[in-house]
């Protein structure tokens, strides 16, 4: 079975099932990493994503919509026989002050029925089984993406990361940084 088709249906048995299916909530906790660390989207992300952040139809070159709605993340990096591997990731925009684009004021998002798989499968304030489980499959897939794409998808979502890393649009601060800043919130909720 391909990698994605088990993804996929990992997904859609996650989404069936009230304590791992996708996040609704929208707490304060829960938004704190929309203001500093959007979550990536895996290449099956990206239909839904383009449907979610388009005005009208898609144009034939994709490169403008993915400089409007995306950047190059390094993403995360993880050890695969012993190395380290970065895990070049597409995230949502960011805002100058780091958060998504796509969290608005009142705390909502506006793709929320459509979010990136990076968002809408972890929760902050109800941590679920199978989220380390969720997070590897991702950048699993992620990898698989830019080693040995089977889809166009998957083409299309490593073309467009080089895009924007071309273009300088590019998540520019570490995921250490990211990080300490959702620590540092999250103990200021407490």
């Amino acid at each position: 079975m391909k990698h994605s088709a088990f993804l996929f249906e990992r997904y859609q048995s996650w989404q069936s099932d009230p304590a791992t299916g996708a996040t609704s909530c929208g707490c304060q906790q829960c938004q704190v990493p929309c203001r500093h660390m959007p979550g990536m989207l895996i290449p099956d992300d990206l239909p839904g994503y383009m449907v979610a952040t388009r005005a009208g139809p898609l144009p034939q070159d994709l490169h403008p919509w993915a400089e409007a709605n995306l950047l190059a993340s390094p993403g995360a990096r993880v050890i695969i026989n012993g190395q380290p591997r970065p895990v070049p990731s597409l995230i949502p925009k960011t805002t100058d002050q780091g958060g998504c684009i796509h969290h608005q004021a009142n705390g909502k998002c506006n793709i929320h029925e459509l979010a990136p798989y990076g968002c809408a499968m972890f929760s902050i304030c109800e941590p679920r089984p199978y989220d380390e489980e969720r997070s590897l499959q991702a950048q699993i897939e992620i990898i698989r993406a830019w080693d040995n794409p089977l889809t166009e998808t998957e083409r299309l979502y490593t073309q467009l990361w080089n895009h924007l890393d071309a273009q300088g649009l590019r998540e520019e601060r570490s995921l250490k940084e990211r990080r300490d800043k959702i620590s540092d919130e999250l103990a200021h909720l407490k």
